[in-house]
């Protein structure tokens, strides 16, 4: 590569909040965690995605459309607040892993992590900082 002669564009994005392309015929609700499969596009979370890039800003409908035909703006810092089970006040600072887009466990087996909690709100509710690695 060569030195550069002029000025360019930063192609740095902020990383807080970032678009994904949305796999076909898919709808992804607001606040859904949201990971990418094997094909490399966005769909609700389930245990076995490639990974969890985050959590859904806002929806996208692609019910209709192909691969990538329409973007899904996720949030990937910060803590939220998702459905869990099976857990207490003891799993404090554990790891949690996806159980689908609206719920997490504390339970690892065939699944991937998307955060730590943070606070437990009540025996179905937790808040989790979501993990650098999304």
């Amino acid at each position: 590569m060569a030195n550069l002669t002029a000025a360019r564009e930063d192609l740095r994005k902020d990383d807080d909040l970032i678009a994904f392309q949305v796999k076909a015929a898919t709808t992804i609700f607001k606040g859904a965690i949201v990971g990418v499969d094997a094909t490399g596009y966005a769909k609700p979370a389930a245990p076995a995605d490639k990974r969890i890039v985050g959590i859904a800003y806002e929806g996208s409908n692609n019910t209709i459309g192909a691969n990538g035909a329409t973007l899904v703006r996720v949030i990937r810092k910060g803590s939220v607040v998702l459905n869990a089970a099976g857990i207490t006040q003891a799993n404090i600072g554990d790891k949690v892993y996806v159980t689908d887009d609206n719920t997490v466990t504390t339970v690892s087996t065939g699944s991937i992590q998307v955060g730590v909690i943070d606070e437990v709100l009540s025996a179905t509710t937790v808040r989790v900082a979501l993990t650098a690695n999304i």
